[in-house]
């Protein structure tokens, strides 16, 4: 979790980001099946009860404004400026200056402490409010997409809150508990408690497709590459972002309204589409400035228009939306059902094949429309975490297309390619982006655990860390995208890309000791072995891989050692490195 504060600034961010580390096995009802996450806070409420206010967001920029005790439409009047002040969210007159009769009445009016916004599909939302934990619910109305926008306060101060895409990524839920009480409590769903638990069990049982030839076989007919154990949720992520306001008084329509549009549209900072063209950014001759002054131009940049518009009209159409969904687009068309193949192996959720994420991004680039960013946006969120392993032994990959975005035994760095993010971190600085394109920079680890051209091999094939068999476009080419974003992020001063400096930069290798510390070595000798990312096995004395070479430990070159010529960790007790064990499972059932 991050929280962003700025000088000057009216309101803090929230940055939440949940991996999911539960166990959920296909065919049994037991496991760690999610059934509420969300952020929970409380506000203070220093106001009678008829200066205390709730705002709740519907459609656009709409919103339910009521009091905790309203004092409008009663039998008795109180006064047309004691009405008008209430429903604007001002502090009402002094009672003892309205109508009588209905001052005297003000303990026989009902408190309305609870309310409750629940968007459990991308097609409507229903609105609750009771008096109090205990008493029933009664309808408060309804619509379509909900902003995910609130406020709790009353005329001496509150709190606006919102959670960005709230109805793209149902099922989501906005709560207000105890309003008449000296302290309201606000929750933010994430995933609505009253929404079907979070289940992430492999869709099929396997269809009998055990040896490799099997799983060959149905890969010609469905394109999906299934192997037992692969299609798990185990490491898979997901973002959220949320704003809050602290205010010194309940906010009149027009503020309220911008701090809607800011939790649905957050502002992004930007040039204008030719300025990066002249800087080069990302490399100059990359791409150009829409260009129409041919007939044979103009149809190219008609089709690339189009496209666009296809697969934003697309996304609505289909309702490729949800939590675990939304940002992804689908991999191919059934014409013969008119229908996308979001049931065919792997036809089906795209997964960044083939690149969609970068034909967005230099759309974007082109032509600065802000509609297009939003669209890379969403999906540099999505590929980048629920479709790559941020946990276990499958850590900096991604998952292949299929019908769910873990679903294929392909495991790819292809997916989790640093170069479909770097577009976006590099245009907004996103810290989280930064998060998931440094991981990647260990990842060739993960191809001593697993040979990802298991299935096709024809000859024995032991991994070996100083010589890997590993896929051209498939891993190579997101590892050194990887690599190369590191450099360019964190080269120290006058050995960036374009300082015009001839010395290579290389990182400073990790200390020694630290590193057989954290394999939970005890000891530093020659001739033991450990392996860190398998702490559980081999001796309990630890020796440097000779990779090491003249880089060892305490030498005075070691500060200029290459990162292939770092220290590493042999195995002793077996020739293949063993597949790490997975991390116990956290209780997540309930997290808030």
């Amino acid at each position: 979790m991050r929280l962003y504060f700025y000088a000057g600034a009216d309101s803090f961010r929230m940055v939440h980001t949940v991996t999911f580390d539960g166990t959920q096995e296909p065919g049994r009802a037991s496991g760690d099946f999610v059934r509420g996450l969300g952020v929970r806070f409380r506000v203070p409420m220093r106001d009678a009860s008829y200066d205390r206010h709730i705002r709740i967001g519907g459609d656009g920029t709409g919103l339910l404004r009521e009091a905790v005790k309203g004092i409008t439409g009663l039998r008795r009047d109180p006064g047309a400026a004691v009405q008008a002040a209430q429903f604007a969210g001002e502090r009402l007159p002094d009672p003892s200056t309205w109508d009588q009769r209905v001052t005297t009445r003000l303990q026989w009016i009902p408190e309305w402490g609870d309310y409750t916004l629940s968007q459990l599909s991308a097609d409507g939302f229903t609105l609750r409010k009771r008096s109090k934990k205990g008493h029933g619910w009664i309808a408060a109305g309804g619509g379509r997409r909900a902003s995910g926008f609130g406020y709790v306060g009353g005329a001496s101060g509150g709190l606006s809150f919102g959670l960005r895409e709230f109805w793209e990524k149902f099922p989501a839920q906005l709560d207000v508990r105890g309003a008449h009480t000296d302290e309201a409590e606000v929750a933010l769903w994430l995933w609505s408690p009253e929404a079907q638990p979070m289940d992430l069990r492999f869709y099929h049982d396997g269809l009998g497709q055990d040896t490799y030839a099997e799983q060959l076989d149905a890969l010609n007919i469905t394109y999906e590459d299934y192997e037992p154990g692969f299609g798990t949720p185990y490491g898979i992520a997901r973002t959220s972002e949320l704003l809050f306001w602290a205010n010194e008084s309940t906010p009149g329509a027009g503020q309220l309204a911008r701090q809607v549009e800011a939790v649905r549209t957050p502002p992004q900072l930007a040039v204008p589409p030719g300025q990066p063209i002249r800087a080069k950014v990302f490399g100059p001759g990359l791409f150009s400035e829409p260009d129409r002054s041919t007939e044979a131009k103009a149809k190219i940049e008609y089709h690339l228009d189009f496209l666009f518009a296809y697969y934003k009209d697309q996304v609505d159409m289909r309702r490729w939306y949800g939590f675990w969904d939304y940002g992804d687009v689908m991999h191919s068309y059934d014409p013969a059902r008119h229908q996308w193949r979001y049931d065919v192996g792997g036809y089906a959720w795209d997964n960044s094949e083939p690149s969609p994420d970068l034909w967005l991004w230099f759309a974007y680039l082109r032509s600065g429309r802000a509609d297009i960013l939003r669209f890379a946006e969403a999906m540099t969120r999505h590929t980048g975490e629920a479709d790559v392993y941020h946990l276990g032994e499958w850590a900096g990959l991604g998952t292949r297309h299929g019908v769910q975005h873990y679903a294929d035994s392909a495991k790819q760095q292809r997916i989790a390619n640093t170069t479909y993010r770097r577009y976006y971190y590099f245009l907004t600085a996103d810290e989280r982006v930064g998060d998931l394109m440094h991981a990647n920079v260990d990842s060739d680890e993960t191809f001593l655990v697993l040979d990802p051209i298991r299935k096709i091999r024809t000859e024995p094939y032991t991994p070996d860390r100083h010589a890997l068999s590993i896929g051209f476009g498939t891993d190579w080419s997101g590892l050194v995208s990887a690599w190369l974003t590191e450099w360019e992020r964190r080269a120290p001063s006058g050995r960036g890309p374009g300082t015009g400096s001839s010395a290579p930069w290389r990182p400073s290798p990790p200390s020694p000791t630290a590193s057989y510390r954290a394999a939970g070595c005890t000891t530093w000798t020659p001739g033991g072995s450990r392996s860190p990312r398998h702490p559980s096995s081999a001796s309990p004395t630890c020796r440097p891989s000779s990779a090491w070479g003249n880089c060892a430990p305490n030498s005075s070159t070691s500060s200029t050692c290459p990162r292939s010529r770092r220290p590493t960790w042999t195995t002793a007790a077996t020739s293949t490195p063993p597949r790490p064990s997975r991390p116990s499972a956290t209780a997540v059932t309930s997290a808030h």
